[in-house]
């Protein structure tokens, strides 16, 4: 019974500290650290099998003006709702992080720059539509970049980045 009880315990503290390693409190979204591991092993995996990945970059449009005007706690609300919606379309395979206060990345194994940008656009768009409580609608902005040969982790998000970038600058709310 007591090795029983130690093995129970011993899954339960390692269920959290793998939680509290891997994912962003707020959002349950991966945290930063673990989108960064996972995207480096994503690399080698690329070069190894000559595969291909894409990788998405996206922020809330103009999020200050919602903290604001309608207080931190309603911003976090955004950020989880935002979350729950862009991981309704995802495939299990994707990985959605989010690596800084309201910017977000979506790291596609197996996929193509087109299919990626079919990706950002479907969320853009269910987004756009969608009502938030006590907010309304809000807008997004995306950036699309992939892999390609001899890329590293900083240069692949530096590409999205800029893409992000462009898209902001375009106008917002768009890909």
């Amino acid at each position: 019974f007591g090795l029983m009880l130690f093995y129970i315990f011993k899954k339960y503290v390692y269920d959290i500290l793998e939680t509290f390693v891997a994912y962003d409190n707020l959002t349950k979204a991966y945290n930063r650290r673990y989108f960064l591991e996972y995207m480096k092993k994503e690399i080698s995996r690329a070069e190894r099998k000559n595969t291909e990945f894409s990788l998405i970059m996206f922020d809330i449009d103009h999020f200050k003006i919602i903290n604001d005007t309608y207080g931190h706690s309603a911003g976090d609300e955004v950020l989880k709702t935002l979350i729950n919606i862009v991981q309704k379309d995802l495939r299990k395979s994707d990985i959605l992080s989010r690596i800084g206060g309201e910017e977000f990345t979506i790291l596609l194994p197996d996929s193509k720059l087109k299919e990626a940008v079919n990706t950002a656009e479907r969320a853009r768009n269910t987004i756009e539509k969608y009502n938030f409580k006590d907010i309304g609608h809000i807008t997004v902005s995306f950036g699309v970049t992939a892999y390609q040969e001899g890329d590293m982790v900083d240069d692949i998000l530096k590409r999205a980045d800029t893409a992000l970038y462009l898209a902001k600058n375009g106008g917002r709310n768009r890909t």
